[in-house]
């Protein structure tokens, strides 16, 4: 769900309504005097800065805003205003929605809501004993909404955030040769875990025998361990044409200590097993056999295709450290194998036998096998393989190693190759050609020979995040784009603390990439920018990050406060600014603030009709609340209420031109 459908109703006087929405918190307000362009496609109209932008402008409504991210909640502030002089009103309506789903349920296909209908569970709060699969009284887990619901073609089975922790006993659905869906909320919040314990449970995660094809969305698989079976995470076989469906998930830290496909095992008993996988990642899974992130052996018609995901940090006691194929065809594009290991003297980090196969835009790098041995790609037993516009680099023994068949490669990078490889328009280079692969980042450097080096005649439109590639496309997993920014800054503030006469400077960054360090930067109303700190950045991140700094001696009165953030290769790029006034807003003449059994107590003393923005922020930067208070002359008190739990808080109040804030401690 990635669409919302917003309604109102124009308030009293006003000729229009703007509708305003921003991701995770509340947007900015509006300026009074000023036109702004809206789109009913999320983060294209116009931006009132720090990602609050404008879907509609105008009367009357309803409007469908697109282009949402699923699985994330959404903030929406309808303003009223005059056409004549574009005067917002000082209050707006509010509201907020999340896009998806939550809990576990079953969601019938054909709409019903009869005894048949949505079943939910969490694993918080819900019971397998008195549970009844209902949002009221949900069940506790997925197991149990398996063995109570007989599921028909077509059905889902959402899962909530949490984790779910299985102690030995593998999800099986055993739902006789039928099809279904299994969707989580998040492949990092979504968790079903064996056993909670790094290696000590003794059964796979998901027992996936006797159903049809099976697709499995936004979830992470984690310590499955059977103890003499293949297929700790996912364990895939049938006896019909039946295709396993893998997206946008994280399988890692399973075990098949004796035997193959610690992360996935797709096989066939009689029929066809296929394997279609997107936008996963496999990192840490180690099998005792074959196949230490993905075994497959799926009959000779299968057919096995592997798009925009990161193998990685996988082993196998003998071959396919990454990938293990047997029979099929498989298809691999826009993935990135990296730090995958073949313990004994086996060939092939990637192993493949027989069928007809192909690798385009791909990156293998820093995989090791036994001395002598292809740390590589290996073709084994007949077949063909085709691989085009990939790197190579850094493996042990050969990248591209021929034991029977024929194998051909073209606008690759490699160091060594097989004598039985047929290689055209490829280059043995040695230029630095990776970002900063010592914290696993593989991109493309600014100075890399692969850049516009692709052929392109089948090259994939996007790369392995999705990002349009050139007309000339570059070789390897990712294109490199000169105007991508290092990180994603998804806050940055500065407030004034009157009980310590500092400025506190906190920001938090969504993903960083080729990150050095935050150079923070302050200077008087009027004056010339000067750096005041420096903080390291991460390097490579794809979490949230939390950062923060102060100012011991600030300027009197206002200040501006930015980061100056520097790559590895000195480029930089500054963060919008951040206003402080220290000492009391002009319009305030007292602020304070307490807490108390119903929530949050504020005192104001203010000498002119006003509003501000009410904002609390945890001691990680997370806002836990905001909403507009309207003062008028003189006293005004207001009780929130929000309990809040035990830590330290700001206590943040702004509006278009000052800012305040007060230190709360919560104790009980």
């Amino acid at each position: 769900n990635n669409s919302a459908s917003i309604s109102w109703t124009k308030g009293t006087d006003a000729d229009a309504t703007l509708i305003v929405i921003r991701e995770g918190s509340a947007p900015e307000a509006p300026i009074d005097g000023v036109t702004y362009a809206a789109s009913t496609t999320f983060g294209s109209g116009t931006s009132l800065g720090d990602s609050s932008y404008v879907v509609f402008a105008g009367d009357p409504g309803p409007v469908l805003v697109t282009g949402l991210s699923v699985v994330s909640t959404y903030y929406i502030e309808a303003w009223s205003y005059s056409n004549t002089d574009k005067c917002y009103v000082n209050s707006p309506e509010s509201e907020s929605f999340i896009t998806d789903s939550i809990y576990i349920y079953v969601d019938d296909p054909s709409g019903t809501d009869d005894d048949n209908g949505d079943k939910w569970c969490t694993s918080s709060s819900g019971s397998d004993v008195t549970g009844d699969g209902s949002i009221t009284n949900p069940y506790a887990t997925v197991q149990k909404a398996f063995n109570d619901y007989q599921f028909s073609i077509g059905y889902v089975l959402r899962i909530d955030s949490g984790l779910f922790v299985y102690d030995n006993s593998e999800i099986n659905p055993d739902n006789n040769d039928k099809d279904f869906r299994i969707v989580g909320a998040g492949k990092e919040i979504t968790i079903l875990d064996q056993n909670d314990g790094v290696y000590s449970a003794t059964e796979r995660v998901l027992n996936l025998s006797n159903n049809g094809s099976v697709e499995i969305r936004n979830l992470t698989l984690t310590e499955g361990n059977p103890s003499s079976n293949p297929g700790g995470g996912i364990y895939f076989t049938e006896s019909g044409n039946d295709t396993l469906k893998l997206k946008n998930i994280i399988i890692h830290g399973n075990n098949s200590a004796s035997d193959n496909g610690a992360g996935v095992y797709v096989t066939t008993s009689s029929g066809t097993s296929n394997l279609i996988m997107s936008n996963c990642s496999l990192f840490n899974n180690s099998s005792g056999g074959k196949g230490g992130g993905i075994y497959l052996n799926g009959g000779s018609s299968a057919s096995y295709i592997i798009t925009q995901s990161m193998i990685y940090s996988n082993s196998s006691s003998s071959s396919g450290g990454a990938i293990e194929k047997i029979n099929g065809n498989l298809s691999m594009t826009n993935c990135l194998v990296y730090e995958n290991e073949n313990v004994s003297s086996e060939d092939g980090v990637v192993y493949i036998a027989n069928g007809n196969n192909d690798i385009m835009n791909s990156t293998f790098a820093d995989n090791s096998s036994a001395p002598t041995y292809s740390g590589g790609v290996s073709l084994e037993s007949g077949g063909t393989l085709t691989i085009t516009n990939c790197v190579f680099r850094d493996n042990d023994g050969e990248d591209i190693k021929e034991n029977g068949g024929s194998v051909e490669a073209s606008y690759c990078f490699y160091q060594d190759v097989g004598a039985g490889v047929s290689v055209s328009v490829s280059f043995q280079n040695t230029d630095t050609f990776f970002t900063n692969p010592t914290l696993d980042d593989y991109s493309l450097s600014s100075s890399s020979t692969a850049i516009d080096a692709g052929k392109i005649d089948g090259a994939p439109s996007i790369d392995i995040l999705g990002s349009n590639r050139d007309a000339q496309p570059d070789i390897g997993c990712y294109e490199y784009d000169a105007s991508l920014l290092p990180i994603e800054l998804l806050s940055f503030n500065a407030h004034y603390e009157e009980d310590y006469a500092e400025v506190l400077i906190d920001w938090v960054t969504g993903s960083e990439l080729n990150n050095d360090y935050f150079d923070i930067q302050r200077k008087k109303d009027g004056g010339k920018w000067s750096s005041i700190d420096r903080l390291e950045g991460a390097g490579y991140s794809n979490s949230n990050l939390y950062y923060s700094a102060v100012d011991a001696n600030p300027l009197g009165g206002i200040s501006h406060y930015r980061l100056k953030q520097v790559d590895f290769d000195g480029g930089y790029n500054y963060s919008s600014v951040s206003s402080v006034t220290t000492g009391f807003m002009a319009s305030l003449t007292g602020f304070t603030v307490y807490a108390n059994e119903v929530g949050i107590h504020i005192n104001l003393e203010d000498n002119k009709r006003s509003y501000y923005k009410l904002e609390i922020i945890a001691i990680t930067g997370q806002i836990v609340h905001r909403e507009m208070l309207n003062s008028n002359e003189g006293l005004n008190v207001y009780q929130i209420a929000k309990n809040l739990d035990r830590g330290m808080y700001q206590i943040v109040l702004s509006n278009q031109t000052e800012i305040y804030s007060k230190k709360l401690v919560i104790q009980h």
